[in-house]
């Protein structure tokens, strides 16, 4: 430039126009996309962590809590007017069992319980008990009364109980019962559904045969879960 005035053969098309990348108000575009891409990875590390601590806790409550089933004992099983006329059955059953909660940590609730008598595979009589909740270890003990209306009776019965009178018979309690534990950080909860077995409850009957009853109390076991 001379004396205000261009140089000689100067153009202004002769130096390259700068790209469109090349402006810096692009620069704060690129670092928000950026900043927008950490984002959405710092919130799925997140959530997958917590996730995993998740699975890790409730792990960590069943292997350590480890709830132990409860216990039952069968204290006496009773009948009167106990008839058998023409292969027909009539009588009516006591029963009276108790459960023993072990569990230091847990709580037990019987949701549904259905018990049965048995004299070997012939059932002889059924009824439904009302819902229970047992806490840490506690015992509760459950009366029900049954009866037997015209049930069969096989010729095997009927020689057992006149000629020795005596019944060996046996009672199965199906249930669903709820597991339970609770802390200040959280909770457990697992639904069972279990089969007890009573068996070996010999009823001892009277003179007259219609009335009798079982001695000393019957442990049980657990034959199905």
């Amino acid at each position: 430039m001379k004396n205000g005035y261009p140089a000689k053969g100067y153009s202004p098309m002769s130096y390259p126009l700068p790209q469109t990348g090349e402006y810096p108000e692009d620069y704060p575009i690129s670092n928000y996309k950026n900043k927008t891409h950490s984002r959405i990875r710092c919130v799925f590390f997140i959530i997958t962590t917590a996730v995993v601590m998740i699975a890790m806790l409730c792990f960590l409550l069943v292997f350590i809590v480890h709830p132990l089933r409860p216990i039952f004992h069968i204290d006496t099983l009773s009948v009167s007017n106990f008839t058998i006329i023409h292969s027909k059955l009539n009588a009516d059953w006591n029963l009276k069992f108790r459960i023993w909660n072990p569990n230091s940590q847990m709580e037990i609730s019987f949701h549904k319980i259905n018990a049965y008598i048995y004299h070997k595979s012939n059932k002889l009589s059924n009824s439904s008990i009302e819902p229970v909740l047992l806490v840490k270890r506690n015992e509760t003990i459950l009366a029900d009364k049954l009866e037997t209306r015209q049930e069969f009776a096989d010729k095997e019965m009927e020689e057992e109980w006149k000629s020795t009178g005596v019944l060996d018979l046996s009672v199965r309690t199906k249930m669903t019962l709820r597991l339970q534990y609770k802390n200040g950080l959280g909770g457990y909860t697992n639904d069972r559904n279990m089969v007890v077995l009573c068996e070996n409850l010999k009823i001892f009957f009277d003179d007259n045969n219609r009335n009798g009853r079982s001695v000393g109390p019957s442990d049980c076991m657990f034959s199905g879960v």
